[in-house]
């Protein structure tokens, strides 16, 4: 499939809501949202799949295409934060990933550098599948209107669907070491889950775009999982910082994450 290019364009002054762009795989549409009281701006990524596809989570795992987002060319933008909905098994057992079917709205909360609008400029790659995996492209243009509120009610919903930060409800204990090896480091995590769930996915990331992290196996016990994985850097001597480390348990009755790697 040749690279796709959208464009999106809210003009100035309207509260119209932004074109969606039909593709072979689906819609994809930005949700201008609303302006929040801080002054930051609270839109959203929609992704509406054509039967049979699907795309995939931040951290899919090897078996997908973690997207890319490029903010580059966007003007009063200071910090963007994405927040992702809980996602799930994709795809044929052997080459499954964690990913979306259907629709997915994915919240965006975009930081000003000065008071007025933002005008965002999206260079998006990332993956999509059907009976194969392709990676694709597209680019997004968007002025949000700090008037409107147009989506409003699909972000909140998509905002309740997004992990927690785990707490003492949901684990009874977590321990993790972080251990040099030869190409990285070696990261081990140990949780007590508050209920058993041997069907639980743990997935282990480190906040640093110049690395990634290497998935083993996680193995459950009863109401103890244990998993880890390989940090890697694309460059030699990375350093690895304890409290950078995130890790987002998906189990039967909801989703949360938890930050750092307190020594066991």
């Amino acid at each position: 499939m040749n690279k796709l290019l959208i464009l999106l364009v809210l003009l100035s002054g309207l509260a119209a809501p932004l074109r969606a762009a039909n593709t072979d795989y689906g819609t994809v549409q930005v949700l201008n949202g609303w302006q929040m009281p801080d002054g930051t701006h609270q839109a959203a990524l929609v992704f509406d799949l054509n039967p049979g596809w699907k795309t995939y989570w931040r951290s899919p795992g090897p078996n997908g295409i973690p997207p890319q987002f490029n903010w580059l060319g966007s003007r009063n933008l200071a910090g963007v934060a994405i927040s992702w909905p809980v996602p799930h098994m994709v795809g044929p057992p052997g080459a499954q990933a964690l990913g979306y079917t259907d629709k997915v709205v994915i919240p965006i909360r975009f930081q000003p550098a000065a008071e007025g609008p933002i005008s965002v400029a999206l260079y998006l790659e990332f993956g999509v599948c059907s009976d194969i995996c392709i990676p694709a492209s597209l680019s997004l243009l968007a002025r949000l209107d700090p008037d409107s509120s147009d989506g409003r009610e699909l972000i909140e919903a998509a905002l309740q669907d997004v992990p927690h930060v785990g707490g003492s409800a949901d684990v009874a204990g977590y321990s993790c070491s972080i251990l040099p090896s030869a190409q990285g480091y070696d990261v081990a995590t140990q949780l007590q889950l508050r209920q058993a769930d041997q069907a639980a996915i743990v997935t282990i990331e480190y906040d640093n775009p110049e690395s990634w992290v290497e998935p083993s196996a996680t193995v459950a016990e009863g109401p103890m999982i244990s998993s880890g994985g390989k940090i890697r850097f694309f460059a030699a001597g990375g350093m690895v910082e304890r409290d950078r480390l995130r890790v987002t348990v998906l189990t039967q009755g909801g989703a949360f994450e938890l930050h750092g790697c307190p020594a066991g």
